[in-house]
């Protein structure tokens, strides 16, 4: 997940900004007041976040480690000033999210230090109980750019590198019961709006080159692909840029 994915797991197919919330499509306000479609994502939401993950990417790595791990790093995107998210809302529950910062870099050296004892905490737990994570742990530690890797710890270009925009979409996800009805369009705009209002005009994310569903759709909405390099595990990985424009 740079989670522009999460590092070193397989790619997957915000806080608002100050003086106001963006707006966003679709809202509608159900017969319990609760309010159905986009909306920024706030701690209440984040159980239910963490349930779309589990159910849109069941066996990824990152959601062997527990809720609690999950729900410290989705927080993030929360607590820290750079964050971007949304989630939306059907039948009173979360059915999608999106998740970004308008610099990922710094995003994430955030959260390291900030939680890295608790993430760190909640991985030994993991391991000790399923040694068998030890393997996939390590080749997903190799995609950080730490100093102390050496070569083997940075990814192969194939094409590229062309210049990359500090801003990513990091995590976008539909519950698999609610996918094809326009949810994941919506959730993305709602990004780009935040994103453009907080002076950002371009932005990137990664994508699995096997992932063929994911691709398709960032391509149908003017995604343009930046270059591409292969992961510490071989597989072929797409760069995709998004250009928002300014208001």
């Amino acid at each position: 997940m740079d989670l522009g994915r999460w590092p070193g797991e397989k790619p997957l197919v915000s806080r608002p900004e100050q003086g106001g919330l963006p707006s966003v499509p679709r809202l509608n306000v159900g017969e319990a007041g609760a309010i159905d479609g986009v909306a920024p994502l706030d701690r209440e939401s984040l159980s239910g976040v963490v349930t779309v993950f589990r159910e849109a990417f069941p066996g990824n790595l990152l959601g062997t480690f527990g809720r609690a791990f999950l729900t410290e790093i989705f927080a993030s995107y929360v607590d820290l000033p750079d964050g971007v998210a949304f989630v939306f809302r059907q039948d009173h529950a979360v059915v999608g999210f999106i998740l970004g910062s308008i610099d990922s870099a710094q995003h994430r050296n955030q959260l390291l230090r900030q939680r890295w004892a608790h993430l760190s905490l909640y991985v030994l737990r993991a391991v000790a109980t399923a040694p068998r994570l030890l393997g996939p742990l390590a080749r997903y530690l190799r995609c950080y750019p730490w100093p102390m890797l050496g070569p083997a710890g940075r990814q192969r270009a194939l094409t590229g590198p062309a210049p990359l925009p500090p801003a990513s979409l990091v995590l976008l996800a539909v519950a698999p019961s609610y996918r094809r009805r326009g949810i994941a369009a919506d959730l993305t705009q709602a990004f780009f709006t935040a994103l453009r209002r907080r002076g950002v005009d371009q932005v990137k994310l990664v994508v699995a080159a096997a992932n063929a569903p994911a691709l398709a759709f960032y391509r149908t909405h003017d995604w343009e692909t930046a270059g591409r390099y292969l992961s510490p595990d071989g597989e072929e990985v797409y760069r995709l840029l998004h250009w928002i424009g300014l208001e």
